[in-house]
């Protein structure tokens, strides 16, 4: 752990337990890099040490640690340097688990001129409430539009960054010790970013060149070699008489990433391509569409060190003034001259600093607090988590988790980075060795490259060399059968099974099901998600699966699946090939560890239920058990009118432990419905068509044959009392009382 980095807030640290004298505790996300630029660690330590509510903050780059439970905070914010859109910053998992955490839910947005639809739809997925954006409010809607995020009740516009509060207290070097006239650090941007974006690259060539000419003394670089953090650049800001500058932000936004794609592959074209000749072709008509110009955080910094601000004019987020806050130079440097009097001029030097610290620096409003306080009003977080949190575990939580990330692992055991860069290379070459089962990449599509093909070959030996000493799970045969393409499907299936055990141990279901479908009479058997991840689903699945004829996926939402796995519905060709060959090979590769799929239900749809192939009208209702239920009794029901749409409330009878709740009627207006529970639980289920209460029978040793199985259905409903009967239910080897066991 870096040390002095504290994960929650110091009235926690100071003795005052999170679960007496009880305030809302939010939850902060963040990639917390101490080697980084010091305004994003400001920032997240702002937001700890001053916002008014407990704040429990948790470095990750990827998934959230298990033992975390989001259950117990009132409020969770995604920090800006977290890339919700991309699986290294936010992993399908931890989007999982935000999408289903049932408090206050805010995004910190920041550099967000690129593939805005990505950011737009996974911020609908997780269902953020509240927006933290740096695009102006008169812009908002066109960036980020009402209609396509309908959870986000507030947007709120912040800065990019503010004025640290340590800097204040430093003193200020005076004119005569600053040894350089002027300094500037930057980097060169891409030409799709727009004019705007160009010039923090154009400001340092034209003033390098000019200013031998005027005798002025420079350290100007925008390459990434120079670029300075934490101390360093402070050094560097209070050695300097001047600092050159530019507005923040970019003048372009590429919503779907195509303005990037063309520039960069004209350019790879036509590497000797001037930015006027992008503008040209590409930028003409979306350059400055939508106004992103910030003030930058070095402005703050520069006004709190008493450095002078010279600057491309600029309205600055309505902070600065030109000659009273910085000295203005011309995009065209035409005034050159000017500005280099005003340097060297003492006195105007002082005025122009002192009038940047007192107004900007000391600001109010401009401090972290002010934006802490911002954060607080919008959250608005009240008390509703019931569960009670351990500060001391929780820090033990963040601190491995820092542990983990690569960029604390690049300045591990005190070694140079590019020493600890070899290290880990060698400890993923170590692994490469390893069998293992989704070892080969689930995404169909084809490698580029000389590095990708060497990766994806290595995997594939990986995955071969697993299956090939495994030949009872998958006989050589079916592995020679059907090659590669099985590899893929079944280390789909497994990218999913990781994910899903995972899932469900952290307290929730998963966003997916495998559906076993007999496409000639719409028999469908639907491998569910939501169960312990102590079962097996060998148990429970039908031995038979002769019947079937297709494996598929549905995957419920892009950003909640592992990348390459897919979306939507996704056959798997080549098991439902081995299915159809060797079904009791198949039967095996579906229950092989897979110790997040033991449900199975017959008869439902990705859709919605199906009933022996009959669609039906169908949502979901809790379940709360009620009285006694006899066997062989029937018993009508009504929904609760009270509870919101979508998710009634209705009360079940309890049973004898001797008997299983199959199905039992409920009348919703002039609908008959029945629902398929647990016994005496509380669950979410799927409201499907009529059947009864079954008694429950010891499974037979030997299974019978399909006629077999079909009389002895049709007597048992008879026996009972069941309205009617649909021979395609004799498709399924499990008795039907013990589908929803």
């Amino acid at each position: 752990m870096q040390r002095g980095v504290r994960w929650v807030s110091d009235r926690i640290r100071d003795g005052q337990h999170p679960n007496r004298e009880r305030r809302p505790r939010l939850l902060l996300l963040c990639d917390f890099r101490p080697h980084e630029a010091a305004t994003v660690l400001d920032h997240i330590e702002a937001i700890r040490k001053w916002s008014r509510y407990d704040v429990f903050v948790l470095p990750i780059h990827g998934d959230i640690p298990d033992e975390v439970d989001l259950e117990a905070f009132d409020g969770l914010a995604i920090h800006y340097n977290l890339i919700a859109s991309n699986d290294s910053y936010l992993s399908p998992l931890a989007r999982w688990r935000v999408s289903q955490f049932p408090g206050v839910k805010a995004a910190f947005i920041q550099d967000e001129y690129r593939f805005v639809n990505r950011t737009v739809s996974v911020m609908r997925t997780l269902g953020i409430q509240v927006l933290f954006t740096c695009v102006p409010q008169d812009q908002v809607e066109l960036v980020y539009p009402a209609a396509g995020l309908p959870a986000v009740k507030r947007r709120i516009t912040v800065l990019t960054g503010y004025v640290p509060e340590q800097l204040l207290s430093l003193p200020v070097l005076p004119y005569a010790d600053r040894t350089i006239d002027v300094g500037y650090r930057g980097r060169r941007v891409p030409a799709w970013l727009g004019r705007l974006a160009q010039e923090k690259a154009a400001i340092a060539d034209r003033f390098a060149t000019d200013a031998p000419g005027f005798g002025l003394t420079t350290d100007i670089s925008y390459t990434e070699k120079d670029r300075l953090y934490g101390q360093a650049w402070i050094t560097f800001m209070s050695r300097i008489k001047a600092m050159l500058g530019v507005e923040s932000g970019a003048s372009v936004f590429d919503f779907d990433g195509s303005i990037e794609r063309a520039v960069r592959g004209y350019l790879a074209a036509h590497p000797d391509a001037s930015f006027e000749d992008v503008h040209r072709l590409f930028l003409a008509d979306v350059d400055g569409r939508i106004r992103l110009n910030q003030i930058s955080p070095r402005c703050f910094e520069a006004a709190a060190l008493g450095t002078l601000m010279v600057l491309y004019p600029g309205d600055y987020s309505g902070v600065l003034e030109p000659w009273r806050h910085y000295v203005p130079l011309q995009k065209d440097h035409s005034n050159m001259a000017e500005v280099v009097r005003a340097i060297r001029d003492r006195e105007t030097w002082e005025r122009i600093t002192k009038h940047a610290r007192e107004e900007v620096a000391f600001n109010p409003r401009h401090s972290f607090r002010a934006m802490v306080e911002t954060v607080d009003s919008a959250l608005d977080l009240t008390v509703t988590a019931a569960k009670t949190i351990d500060p001391a575990v929780f820090e033990r939580s963040a601190s491995r988790s820092f542990a983990r990330l690569r960029s604390t692992q690049l300045y591990a055991l005190g070694l140079p980075p590019a020493v600890n860069r070899v290290r880990l290379i060698a400890g993923l070459a170590m692994r490469a060795f390893i069998p293992s089962p989704i070892a080969i990449l689930p995404s169909t599509h084809p490698l580029n490259g000389q590095p990708r093909r060497l990766r994806g070959f290595v995997r594939l030996v990986r995955s071969l060399t697993f299956w090939a000493v495994r030949p009872r799970i998958l006989p050589p045969a079916v592995l020679a059968a059907h090659g590669v393409a099985l590899l893929r499907d079944l280390s789909a299936l497994g990218h999913l099974q990781v994910m899903g055990a995972r899932a469900f141990a952290a307290g929730g279901g998963t966003p997916f099901v495998i559906l076993v479908t007999e496409t000639s009479r719409d028999v469908r058997v639907v491998v569910r998600t939501d169960v312990p991840a102590s079962g097996r689903l060998l148990a429970v699945l039908p031995h038979d699966l002769s019947w079937a004829s297709e494996v598929s996926l549905h995957l419920s939402d892009q950003w909640l699946v592992p990348a390459g796995v897919g979306e939507g519905t996704r056959p798997l060709h080549a098991l439902s090939a081995a299915l159809r060959a060797r079904p009791d090979v198949a039967r095996k590769l579906l229950t092989w560890s897979a110790p997040w799929c033991d449900v199975v239900l017959s008869g439902e749809s990705a859709d919605g239920p199906l009933v022996h192939g009959s669609s039906t009208a169908c949502h979901d209702v809790q379940v709360k058990p009620g009285p006694p239920l006899q066997e062989g009794t029937q018993q009508s029901l009504s929904m609760d009118e009270s509870s919101p749409p979508n998710s009634d409330v209705v009360e079940v009878p309890s049973i004898d432990p001797d008997f299983r709740v199959s199905a039992k009627q409920v009348t919703n207006g002039a609908s008959r419905y029945e629902i398929g529970m647990r016994c005496c639980s509380t669950r979410r289920v799927r409201v499907v068509q009529e059947r009864d209460v079954l008694p429950r029978r010891p499974r037979p040793a030997a299974q019978p044959s399909r006629r077999s199985r079909q009389s002895h259905l049709q007597q048992l409903a008879h026996g009972v009392g069941m309205v009617e009967h649909d021979h395609r239910c004799s498709a399924l080897d499990q008795h039907p009382a013990d589908l929803l066991d």
